[in-house]
């Protein structure tokens, strides 16, 4: 298990896929203790995220959310990456 982002006593991380084919995103949240797949491999999502960034798919809003939100998802209040 690799920590990705901590946040209190929630975090994210990566672990190796039970079939070797990659590695996955796991979300774990304290108050709901479940093993959530965001993503089947972390790299594709990486390679993902930096291409939006490349395109400026992103910006930052200090005042909504201390980090970069999708342009799509400015009019959320939660944001769910």
């Amino acid at each position: 298990m690799i920590p990705i982002f901590f946040a209190d006593e929630d975090f994210y991380y990566v672990e190796d896929s039970l079939n070797g084919e990659g590695t996955e995103l796991i979300e774990w949240w304290h108050e709901n203790p479940t093993r959530d797949v965001k993503s089947e491999s972390f790299l594709k999502l990486f390679e993902t995220f930096l291409l939006e960034l490349r395109n400026n798919e992103f910006v930052f809003e200090p005042e909504r959310l201390m980090g970069l939100i999708n342009r799509n998802q400015r009019s959320s209040a939660i944001y769910d990456y």
